[in-house]
């Protein structure tokens, strides 16, 4: 009994309109609307992330003692200057 394996790689159609360039397939205006919709939904999640955790830092340091924050150079706020005066 002879097993003959083709490894050519199978071409696959698709829905999606589109040419076929150097093997790869061009998006159709469909797909590459929703790819555009869908970067600019990460990029607006992942800008929210950094701002939460630049908040969350800014809270961090404010919620240090006097001392420390004049020792690291934050700013301290005057109502902390009252009470040690």
């Amino acid at each position: 009994m002879t097993i003959i394996i083709d490894h050519r790689p199978v071409r696959r159609s698709s829905r999606w309109p589109g040419t076929r360039i150097s093997h790869r397939q061009t998006p159709g205006p469909l797909r590459q609307s929703l790819s555009d919709v869908l970067s600019a939904a990460s990029r607006w999640i992942a800008a929210q992330r950094i701002a939460h955790r630049r908040r969350q830092t800014a809270r961090m340091l404010e919620a240090l003692p006097y001392d420390l924050r004049k020792d690291i150079g934050w700013p301290a706020g005057g109502s902390d200057k009252a009470e040690r005066s």
